[in-house]
């Protein structure tokens, strides 16, 4: 294993992504000579959330490792942060095809199909998923997301019965105000 992968997996595996950036950059790691490297700095980039980062290395490794399941795999869940759902949708699927058995990314291609609105594709997945392994948490929380989207809306409130309109008074002042201030006989 080349040395800047050495320094860097270990970091990624113990979750600290920010060191992995940092230790990245201190190695001046380049997806043109260290694909494995770049691959994990984008994996770690795209735990902290650096969606647009990850993708633009992720997209210089495409030559390197497109035929690698997890490349693809990572590359389409960034590209799904991004709303890039038919570029996600192809790349998950390249991944199926070289890995069908993946749970993981079965899981990633039912979300790009649910933000895809094609639920139920999503669906049929995802209860697969469940039934391979009941207690896969990420597949229950897919599931319940598509239910809830699936759900119709709930209908809009209705708005209390209102009073009966008021007769509409008179409007009309006397010529003199001062009438108001005594009756008939008064006056």
């Amino acid at each position: 294993m080349p040395a800047a992968e050495q320094q860097l997996l270990p970091l990624f595996q113990a979750g600290r992504h920010h060191e992995v950036v940092a230790q990245a950059r201190q190695l001046e790691v380049q997806p043109q000579t260290q694909p494995l490297a770049a691959n994990v700095l984008a994996a770690s980039l795209f735990q902290l959330g650096e969606f647009g980062q990850a993708a633009s290395l992720l997209e210089a490794l495409e030559a390197t490792l497109g035929q690698d399941r997890d490349y693809l795999s990572l590359y389409g869940a960034t590209c799904r942060r991004l709303g890039l759902l038919q570029r996600a949708e192809q790349l998950l699927a390249r991944a199926l095809q070289l890995d069908p058995g993946s749970m993981a990314v079965r899981n990633n291609y039912a979300n790009v199909l649910i933000d895809l609105g094609r639920g139920d594709e999503a669906r049929t997945l995802l209860e697969q998923l469940l039934r391979e392994q009941p207690d896969y948490q990420d597949a229950r929380q897919n599931l319940n997301r598509l239910q809830f989207r699936q759900q119709p809306p709930a209908p809009a409130p209705q708005a209390p019965p209102s009073a009966p309109a008021a007769a509409p008074q008179p409007s009309w002042s006397p010529a003199d105000p001062l009438m108001l201030a005594f009756s008939e006989e008064e006056v």
